[in-house]
Formats: structure tokens, C-alpha cells, sequence
């Protein structure tokens, strides 16, 4: 270690190039680090997605859902299914290790799915996606202005979609347009029209290409035209002629008439009945019948069954998302700036920002740059107001700067950005980083008041401590590697936040060691003025400690007691997954009866957009953006949004113009809307937008039911919803099986059927006009896309007895009501059949309020403990609470991991067994800060609380390392141990005070912040500044007692004593 302070001190315009090179590369890392909410995590999700028309719950989950899960079962790296067959659609989530590389899994999942393509119905092709946060909206806006607002919609998303990162843009709230044509069949009939082969003439709307044709030895490319050219010619394209059916019909006679003479073997001619038919068909005029004589040919907007509302008003948004691994403010900034290039296009065009998801990322970015500053500020304060002399002072003030710029160098090859991980990361090291330097300028100074030169001072002082910074360095650091071998979320997202803290601590080892002594033989040619005092405190600490050694067993049976019941106090507190994050935007998820149409879902809506718009200014709302109804896009596509169902997403104004939190909104607004979704019989949902959990991990509370009767799983629902809703501190409380509806099925009778000279198959396709519309095809009128539908006139609302009414063609000639060979029968079916891992799941969900998490699950399953499920039924814990418990035991799994490396790497530098226990005693005695803190803020235990107390663990035993590296340096020269455990905590107290001091207050503005995304830190700075103020007390008191103690154990000093 000498060779390399000593290398430093005779060498110091070495060490500044080599300290401004650094700085270079910091600062062209900054210039080019992301900027975003939470790291770009390879979140280890994928969905399949498959549409069967037509098709029921039940039919789906047979059919489709249970073999696609079959062959999903059979890819490696799978941890769990999950899936919901419903109507027409079936939706699986496979969730892979954490690790896995997603790119090669879906891949894998394709390849297995094309295996069983043959086992799926005909026309059924799933569609495979990577799932992530990537599919939820990073923008949202409106524009307005002169002419069709549909082009303008239209040129708006091709001008965003060319920005770099944005994956997909769609138009929500404005309808598409489709060319309908209503046929009339008085008119049809009138003018004896096949209705059958209309579809087949109106259609065939394309361009073929058909090879090539020379001419004159040149070659040119061949098509066929059949394309309409306006909407005029498709209204006067001829569909048949005048009885035409007559026509067909006795055609068809005549075909079996002589199919019947040939069965008979007859060699005659045809017979005169036969020739008078034949020739009076073949006199009939043809007169032709256009398609406006018969049908009405209308653009029309296509009814979507949804709205889309802005501040209680119906309008029409343009909603942009990202590329998977896209930078949202890169992206976001992207967009604005593709936008300003196109309004400069266009005249009178005026573009309305309804959401950005950018902003809480750059407010929550700025705040913490801001404690990070304020809290550089402030420890600087306190080590001028310790040294008493500016240029010791700016020397290890300059180290907080140079080793972040250092830490950031290290990020940015690490291909990390700067996000609420990282930059937490950092603001928690920032008061540690100039501990390594406070000790090493501290044993400089001791040498320069010795008299010795500034570089032997530098030199020899540097190297004395060398050893015992680098030993706690390592430590702090160690206590994290094991965070990289745990695996799952957690350990995914926190695993930044470790990373960014220990480059910052080993760039401050590399200052302390390097630029420190390189500096003192520069700038320092005098020791610190506060001798006086330092002398007064010194004196005061060493009457406290000979007094503290003289009744150590009276004190440590105190301090044992206050242990003991801070750890029961501690165990008793309730654990929730992550705090409130305050990201000004409050969800509220409403779902009304199954049966209600988006009109009245809209009604509701309506009525809870009147109150919130009331209390506009009491609330600090500043836009509500509600979606109603059946969307559309991908993400509607995924998330099976019904007519009964809305979101509406309340954006906040910025945190510094309001005085209540997003959470106090929620509770504010709670029972207004719980009066209205109780009038509509709706369920709901209202909670606050806390990082997107809900739609990866799902519901704060989830029980699942497993089992295979779904008439029995409703039952057990029904009991275990009773249960959750008669237990303290839940709310918006549902069951999977909620959704249940009632449906109308027209049962076709086959036989009746076939004997009235219609096959099934043939009546769907003649109802279809009647109801949904029968596609005929893409046409293009006016150089415009439009789909086309043949439907029947003033069908728009009708009856079951209209239904029955309904006239199907025969193949006899003649027609037959739809009620003659079919019963319509109301059903109540399930709208959804959830399954994990293959077996049929019920789902009852809940949110917890005012409780923390653990306690409300506790309480529930103690409850549930008294319910006897049947045979073939149990039930389970899954959502949030699921992953808290799997995030407990790793986290538990790593720290015990790394104490055990702490120990061995204390164990190497102090060549003992014995003395490392010493050093850990700290760390259970740290625990009673970190619980009076809890209880004292009454902060529930959450897993930022959990990573405060692993850095906690990290950082605590660096006092103690220091103080008894000194100890036994003085018992190495001969001292005896009573002496040199005094002197050794006495000459070291000034820089634990320094460094504990520092740590402390550099963390306070973050503890204090209010800001964006300082939810998530403030647990890990309370964490750190209680178990640091209560640790020194045990520090400079309790380490030289047990150090006395121990020795006794061990063999280093023996042979020197004797």
C-alpha cells in the first residue's frame, strides 16, 4: 500500500492529468447517460394472443387455450402460465425466469405452438408477443384545427410514427369509416333478385397480376383491373336481372328433368313440356338491375362501443408507445419535436398534451440531483466546521464530485442510465464518500504534527490506513454481491441501486488513496486549528469510556434488554412491498353489470367526471382522461376491455403546486365515487399509480382458488370474498366471477332444418346481414380505404320476435322463418375461465388501505385456515403479496450471504478469527435505531427499508474496522491492551464522528424530500440515518468493551504479552 500513497505524494501533476482525464470522460458520460424512471429491465414476460370468432368461454378454453398451454409447458426456462379464455378470445402470460433471454423464449414458444397448429380449429393463428412496460402509453395528445380532423389524426401519426422509439400510434375515440350497403329485401323480392350471388358480384374488388406480355419485342407487366373507381360506379353496377330467380330456378328444373329421363333411360328427345319451358325461359327480357335500385350505398362512421373523454368531454387522442428498451424521456422529447416540425407544416394547427409519462421521470430525476447537491453542500459544512481549515476542507469536498464523476465513468461502460435506482444509489453514498478520505487526511495530520515532512506525512499516514479503508470499502461492497446470485425482480431492479453505490465507494477508495495524499503535499502545509477543542472532546470521550469500561456489565445487560425488544418490536411491524409512489397520477378501474352497454358505463362515468371537475381546485386535478367501453389499439386488445368497463386515469398538478398527496386524493375522493359506482351496481378500483405493479404482478391481494367444477369455485369464492370483505383494511374487493353474464344462443334445430331445405351453415350465412353485417371485402372509394358490409335495412335494433320473423332462402325456392327451425334460449354463462400452470383458477382480489400488506394476508389466511375445501379444491396466496414473500426469503437468503463474506474478508485483513465478532456486534445493536425510526415515522417495513438495512449492515462496521486497526497498531508497538484500547478509540474519534456526521446529514434532505419519486428513497435514507446515529453510540463505546472481551480468545497478542 506505501508504494502507492507514496507514489501519489512524490507525483502529484501525475495524479491531477490523470484526476482531469477522469473528469473529461465524467463529463462525456453524463452528456450521453439515459435518463428514465427505473432501469431498462428484460422484464421475462410473454402473452399469446388468439381470436376465435364466435366461439364461447368454455369452447375457447377446450379448444384453444388447453393445447397452446400443453405445448407452452414443454419450453424450458417457463416458471408460470397464466391464462383467461372468453368470449372470441384467449389470452396467455407466460412468465420465464428471471434472466432468461426473452428473444430466444418467445422463439422457442413459436416453434412449439407451429407444432400443434394442426390440433387448433381452422383459421385460428395465435399471435405471439414479448410483454413489457413498453406496451403501456408513453404520450398521449390531441390536435385540432382546420379540415377533416380524421386527416389531420391520420398525418399526426404518420409525422410521430418516424420518431426514433416509437413503436406503435393509435387513433382512439374517432370511429372508422366503412362502406355499408343496406339491402332492401321488399325490393329484392319485387324484382325477382338471387340475394345469394349479390356478395359474389359486388365483390372480387381487386388488381391481379397476371405475368407478363411482350409486345414488339419490349416486355411489360400484365394485370386485371376489377377495382371500383367511385362510389357512383359501385351504385350502378348491375347485380342481375329482372326475375332473375325465375330464371336460375327453372334452369334448375330443367336440369333435374333431365337428369330424371336419364335415370329412366329414355333415348328420346327432350319432351315438349321440357322444349316450351326451355325456349319461353330463353324469350325472357333481360332487364338489368343496378344496386341503387335495390340498396342504399352509405360511408358511415363504424360504431366502436367505446368513448373517449378529456375533462368530461368526448374527443379523439392519438396514444404513442415506445420500442421495448427505448428511453421514455429520449423518446418523449422525440416525439415534441416531430410534432413542433409538423405544425410548422401545416396553418392554424394546435396540438393538446394530455399525458406524459416523461415528466414524473425528469421531476423525480431533479429532485434527487437536488439532495445530491444539498446534501454534498451540507457535509461539507460539517467536515470545515471538524477540520476548521479550508484547504483540508475543499480537498475532501473535491472527492464527493471526482468520485461520482468516477462512478458515473464506470456506469456508462456498464451501459447504465441515470434513474430513480441509480441516482438513489448515489445519493445514499454520497455522505460515505469522503469517509475513506476523512480517515487518511485525519492520519496525515496526526504525521504532520509530528513534525514530519508533508510527503512522509502523506506517505506513511496514507499507508497506516490503507488497510482498514479498503477492508470497509470491501465490506460495504460485499454485502451486495450477493443481490447479482438471488435472481427475481427484487434483485433485477435493486441490483442498479448496488451497483451504482459501490462504484461510487471504490472510486472514493481510489481518491482516498491517490489524490489525497497527492494533495496534502500541495495545498496543505498546516494542521487543523481546532486543536483546543479537539483536545476538550477527546478529554470529555476518554473520562465517558474509562467510566463506560469500569460498569460494562451493568450497561450491556441494559443495552442487551432494549435489543431484545426492539427486535420483537421490529417483527411486529407490517411489511407492504413498496410505498406510495406519489407519481401524480390516481387510476380508477370501474366495472359495471355485465350486461350494461358502454351508453350507460359512459352515464356513470359521466356523473364521477361532474364531482371530480367540482372539486377541481380542492383536489389539485389538473386532467382526467377516461376510456371507455370496448377500445381499441394494442393495448386495449390485450387488457379485454368490455362495454361495462372504463379507466380513468386523474392527473394531478406538479407536487409543487399542491399541498396533498396523491394518496390523501384517493381517500378524499373515495366516497364520492363509491356513492355513484354503488348506484350503478358497479365494482371499483381507485388507487394510485405506483410504477405499473398492478399489471405485471397483479393485485395487492390476490387469493387464488384452484380446482376444476367452476360451479364450485363460485361458491368458494362467494365465502372467500365474505371473508376479505369482513377483514380490516381492504377495499375494492372482486371475483373473477363478477363478470358473469346472461347470453342469447339461436339454437338451430339440424333436422327441422334440412327437411325445410336449409343447411345450417347456409342459415348463419343469411343471418349475418341481419346482425353483424356479412364483410365483403377492402374497396378503395376516393382514394380512401374503407372495408365494405352488406347488411339488411332498419335491422338496427331488433327484437326476439323480430329474430323469429326473419325470412332464410330455402334451396326449395321458398322461404322459412328463422323461429320455424331454431329456439332462442337465454344462457348465463362465465365471460372469463382463468387458468395457472393448466388447472382452472378463480381469482378474489383486493386492495389494502391504511394496513399494511402482511398484516391484512396474515389475518386472511388465518381466516380461511377454518374453511374446509372439498376433495380436488385448495387455495393460495398470489399477486404482490406472492412476490413480497418470495422477495423476503431471497433478500434474507443474500444477507446472510453477505454477513458471511463481511466476516471472511474482516477475518483476512485482521488475521483473526475472533476479532471480526467484535466488529459485527454493531449490526444487531443498529437494528434498534432502525426500529425506533420505524415506529417513531410510522413507516411500514417495504423493501426499500429492507435495501437500507443491507447498506446499513455494509456501512456500519467501518467505524469499528477503523477504531481497532488503530488498536491493534498500538498494541503491535508494544502498548498494553487496557491503554491501547483507550488511546486507539480516543485518536479515532474525530473521524467516526466526521464520517458518521456526514454520512448522516448528507442523507437528510432526501429523508425530508417531498418531491417526485422520493418515496422510494426516503425509506432507504431513514433506514441508514437511524441505524448510523444509534451504531456510533455502540461504536465508541460498546467496540472497546467487547474488544476487551474477546482478546481473551484470541492467540494474536499472546505471544507479544508474554
Amino acid at each position: 500500500m506505501r508504494w502507492l500513497t507514496g507514489s501519489a505524494a512524490r507525483k502529484p501533476v501525475a495524479v491531477f492529468m490523470l484526476l482531469l482525464a477522469l473528469l473529461v470522460l465524467g463529463y462525456i458520460a453524463i452528456i450521453n447517460l439515459k435518463l428514465d424512471l427505473l432501469p431498462n429491465l428484460n422484464v421475462p414476460y410473454a402473452v399469446v394472443a388468439t381470436l376465435y370468432p364466435g366461439a364461447g368461454a368454455e369452447e375457447v378454453e377446450l379448444l384453444v387455450t388447453d393445447p397452446i398451454e400443453n405445448a407452452i409447458k414443454m419450453v424450458s426456462g417457463v416458471k408460470k402460465i397464466t391464462s383467461t379464455s372468453s368470449d372470441n378470445f384467449s389470452m396467455i402470460f407466460v412468465e420465464f425466469e428471471w434472466g432468461t433471454q426473452l428473444n430466444t423464449a418467445v422463439s422457442r414458444i413459436r416453434m412449439m405452438i407451429d407444432t400443434i397448429s394442426s390440433q387448433l380449429p381452422t383459421g385460428v393463428k395465435p399471435m405471439i408477443v414479448e410483454f413489457n412496460p413498453s406496451l403501456l402509453p408513453v404520450y398521449v395528445f390531441g390536435v385540432s384545427g382546420k379540415g377533416d380532423l380524421r386527416t389531420l389524426m391520420e398525418d399526426a401519426r404518420t409525422a410521430v410514427s418516424r420518431a426514433s422509439g416509437v413503436a406503435n400510434v393509435d387513433i382512439l375515440g374517432m370511429p372508422q369509416e366503412i362502406l355499408n350497403i343496406y339491402l332492401s329485401p321488399g325490393k329484392i323480392q319485387e324484382y325477382g333478385l338471387e340475394p345469394s350471388l349479390i356478395p359474389t358480384i359486388i365483390g372480387g374488388n381487386v388488381k391481379y397480376p397476371m405475368g407478363m406480355v411482350t409486345e414488339n419485342g419490349d416486355v411489360y407487366s400484365l394485370s386485371v383491373d376489377t377495382k371500383y373507381k367511385s362510389l357512383k360506379e359501385l351504385e350502378n353496377t348491375i347485380i342481375g336481372f329482372k326475375d332473375m330467380k325465375k330464371v336460375l330456378s327453372g334452369f334448375s328444373l330443367l336440369g333435374n328433368m333431365g337428369n330424371s329421363q336419364k335415370s329412366q333411360g329414355s333415348n328420346r328427345a327432350n319432351t315438349p313440356f321440357s322444349n316450351l319451358l326451355g325456349s319461353s325461359i330463353l324469350r325472357m327480357p333481360l332487364i338489368p338491375i343496378k344496386l341503387n335500385q335495390v340498396a342504399n350505398v352509405k360511408i358511415e362512421k363504424k360504431e366502436t362501443r367505446g368513448i373517449i373523454k378529456v375533462n368530461g368531454k368526448d374527443t379523439a387522442v392519438l396514444v404513442v408507445q415506445k420500442r421495448g428498451g427505448a428511453n421514455t424521456v429520449e423518446v418523449v422529447r422525440n416525439i415534441k419535436k416531430a410534432l413542433k416540425e409538423w405544425q410548422k407544416s401545416k396553418k392554424d394547427i394546435r396540438v393538446v398534451e394530455i399525458m406524459d409519462q416523461s415528466l414524473f421521470t425528469v421531476r423525480s430525476i431533479k429532485s434527487l440531483l437536488q439532495n445530491l447537491i444539498i446534501g454534498a453542500i451540507v457535509a461539507t459544512i460539517v467536515m470545515y466546521l471538524f477540520l476548521r481549515s479550508i484547504g483540508a476542507t475543499l480537498i475532501i469536498a473535491f472527492s464527493m464530485p471526482l468520485s461520482i464523476t468516477i462512478a458515473l465513468v464506470f456506469m456508462y461502460f456498464s451501459k447504465m442510465g441515470l434513474d430513480l435506482m441509480t441516482l438513489g444509489g448515489l445519493t445514499m453514498a454520497i455522505g460515505m464518500l469522503v469517509d475513506n478520505s476523512i480517515v487518511v487526511l485525519e492520519s496525515i495530520f496526526r504525521y504532520l504534527e509530528r513534525k514530519r515532512t508533508p510527503i512522509e506525512a502523506a506517505e506513511i499516514g496514507a499507508a497506516e490506513v490503507g488497510g482498514a479503508i479498503f477492508a470497509s470499502t470491501a465490506t460495504t461492497i460485499a454485502i451486495f454481491v450477493p443481490l447479482a446470485f438471488t435472481g427475481g425482480f427484487i434483485a433485477e431492479i435493486f441490483k442498479f441501486f448496488a451497483l451504482s453505490l459501490s462504484y461510487a465507494l471504490f472510486a472514493s477508495l481510489l481518491v482516498a488513496l491517490v489524490m489525497i495524499p497527492a494533495a496534502s503535499t500541495t495545498f496543505i502545509v498546516r494542521t487543523p486549528k481546532d486543536k483546543k477543542k479537539g483536545f476538550r472532546l477527546a478529554k470529555r470521550y476518554r473520562v465517558m469510556l474509562r467510566g463506560f469500561l469500569k460498569r460494562k456489565k451493568l450497561y450491556s445487560v441494559i443495552v442487551i434488554i432494549i435489543f431484545i425488544i426492539s427486535i420483537l418490536l421490529f417483527l411486529q411491524k407490517g411489511l407492504i412491498f413498496l410505498p406510495n409512489m406519489d407519481t401524480g397520477i390516481v387510476n380508477l378501474t370501474l366495472k359495471l353489470p355485465p350486461q350494461s352497454s358502454y351508453l350507460k358505463t359512459a352515464k356513470c362515468v359521466s356523473e364521477i367526471e361532474d364531482i371530480l371537475l367540482s372539486k377541481r381546485e380542492e383536489l389539485k386535478i389538473d386532467k382526467i382522461y377516461s376510456n371507455i367501453g370496448q377500445g381499441e389499439g394494442i393495448l386495449q386488445l390485450l387488457t379485454q376491455s368490455g362495454e361495462n368497463s372504463a379507466n380513468i386515469q386523474i392527473a394531478l398538478k406538479p407536487k409543487r403546486e399542491r399541498n396533498i398527496t396523491a394518496q390523501q386524493v384517493v381517500e378524499r375522493m373515495r366516497k364520492d365515487i363509491e356513492k355513484i359506482a354503488k348506484k350503478y351496481n358497479a365494482s371499483m378500483t381507485l388507487s394510485v399509480n405506483s410504477l405499473e405493479l398492478e399489471s405485471i404482478f397483479g393485485s395487492p391481494i390476490q387469493v387464488v382458488l384452484v380446482g376444476k367444477d367452476l360451479n364450485k369455485l363460485e361458491e368458494i369464492a362467494k365465502e372467500v370474498k365474505k371473508i376479505v370483505e369482513d377483514t380490516p383494511g381492504t377495499v375494492d374487493i372482486t371475483t373473477s366471477f363478477d363478470d358473469k353474464k346472461y347470453s342469447y344462443v339461436i339454437d338451430i334445430d339440424r333436422n327441422l332444418s334440412l327437411m325445410s331445405g336449409i343447411i345450417p351453415l347456409q342459415a348463419v350465412g343469411q343471418l349475418q346481414p341481419y346482425l353483424t353485417g356479412q364483410e365483403i371485402g377492402d374497396f378503395v372509394i376516393d382514394e380512401k380505404p374503407l372495408k365494405a358490409y352488406l347488411r339488411i335495412e332498419n335491422t338496427e335494433n331488433l327484437s326476439l320476435d323480430d329474430l323469429k320473423k326473419i325470412k332464410l332462402e330455402s334451396l326449395l325456392g321458398t322461404q322459412v322463418y328463422l323461429g320455424a327451425i331454431s329456439k332462442i334460449k337465454k344462457e348465463t354463462i362465465a365471460s372469463s375461465i382463468p387458468h395457472e400452470n393448466g388447472n382452472r383458477v378463480a381469482y378474489v382480489n383486493a386492495s389494502a388501505l391504511n394496513r399494511p400488506l402482511s398484516e391484512v394476508t396474515k389475518e386472511i389466511a388465518k381466516k380461511l385456515e377454518n374453511i374446509k375445501f372439498p376433495m380436488g379444491y385448495s387455495y393460495y396466496f398470489g399477486g404482490q403479496q406472492q412476490l413480497l414473500t418470495e422477495t423476503l426469503n431471497r433478500f434474507i437468503f443474500a444477507l446472510i450471504v453477505g454477513i458471511i463474506l463481511m466476516y471472511m474478508l474482516i477475518a483476512a485483513q485482521f488475521e483473526s478469527l475472533i476479532q471480526p465478532l467484535v466488529i459485527f456486534s454493531t449490526i444487531p445493536m443498529s437494528l434498534i435505531g432502525v426500529t425506533f425510526v420505524v415506529y417513531v415515522l410510522n413507516m411500514p417495513i417495504s423493501v426499500p427499508t429492507l435495501l437500507g438495512a443491507m447498506t446499513l449492515i455494509g456501512v456500519i462496521v467501518n467505524n469499528s474496522i477503523v477504531m481497532i486497526t488503530r488498536i491493534n497498531q498500538l498494541r503491535d508497538s508494544g502498548m498494553e491492551k487496557s491503554k491501547a484500547i483507550v488511546e486507539g478509540a480516543v485518536t479515532r474519534l474525530r473521524p467516526i464522528l466526521m464520517t458518521t456526521l456526514t454520512t448522516v446529514i448528507a442523507l437528510i434532505p432526501t429523508a425530508f424530500s417531498k418531491a417526485e419519486g422520493a418515496n422510494l428513497d426516503k425509506p432507504i435514507a431513514w433506514t441508514i440515518i437511524g441505524g448510523m446515529l444509534i451504531g456510533l453510540f455502540f461504536t465508541l463505546f460498546f467496540i472497546p468493551s467487547l474488544y476487551d472481551f474477546f482478546d481473551r480468545f484470541s492467540r494474536r497478542f499472546k505471544k507479544l504479552e508474554k
